[in-house]
């Protein structure tokens, strides 16, 4: 992916995709950020105008577009008058800053675009949950009874290459985090998923157990590979 235009293009537009649809938990000047972006790689750069001039320029065009990355919920949150000056704001920032960038000697147009779509893989690539496969999960009832430590009613599992996750359903943060020398077993009856962490044994009822499964134990068998077999609990 690193140097191929075409699947960062991918990737970035996974990206505004899955802030679209509520994968990323964002505060609304990320949102902003999000949109500010979006604009710059689908209408190009960003000049110093008035709000009425951009609405003369885009109409219902930049709205349209605006729906398209930001969720509607945060939409509706505040006025549009908002969502129009904060996005001309970061808009006009990204712009400065690629023109600056683009006077610098012997960068290609090619490298500024891989730049670009860098920038915004980056806005969610520290996120935990960046990457990982989010299967929703409920805590069975032998789970609640039996163990000491009690997760959620419902919550989603997060199945990430070097760690698994806990993830609550609404602020997409993780509960739990575990690396996958931790996991001393991992097993599956229909419906169920069975998760044996520092000793303690968890059922969770799941219509996604197989998959899920077949996901921990590849990570587990690749992690046991590059990283040994060390214990550790993040």
């Amino acid at each position: 992916v690193h140097g191929d235009p075409i699947h960062l293009k991918m990737v970035c537009d996974q990206v505004f995709f899955d802030v679209y649809s509520l994968r990323y938990k964002a505060a609304l000047p990320e949102n902003a950020a999000y949109a500010g972006h979006y604009c710059y790689i689908y209408f190009g750069r960003a000049r110093q105008i008035t709000l009425d001039e951009l609405r003369k320029r885009h109409g219902k065009k930049l709205i349209n577009k605006l729906a398209a990355v930001i969720p509607e919920k945060a939409l509706k949150q505040v006025a549009l008058e908002y969502w129009e000056e904060a996005i001309l704001k970061s808009w006009v920032k990204i712009t400065e800053e690629f023109d600056a960038a683009r006077a610098e000697n012997g960068i290609t147009e090619e490298e500024l675009t891989a730049r670009l779509y860098w920038r915004v893989i980056g806005l969610v690539k520290g996120m935990d949950i960046y990457g990982a496969a989010l299967i929703p999960v409920q805590t069975s009832k032998r789970t609640k009874t039996e163990l000491s430590r009690v997760f959620p009613e419902a919550f989603l599992l997060g199945v990430r290459h070097d760690y698994l996750l806990f993830v609550d359903l609404e602020s997409k943060t993780h509960i739990e985090k575990y690396k996958y020398s931790a996991i001393t077993q991992a097993a599956c009856l229909p419906g169920i998923l069975i998760i044996t962490i520092l000793g303690f044994s968890y059922h969770f009822e799941t219509s996604a157990a197989f998959e899920a499964l077949s996901l921990i134990n590849l990570f587990r068998d690749y992690n046991k590979l590059e990283q040994g077999q060390g214990m550790a609990v993040v």
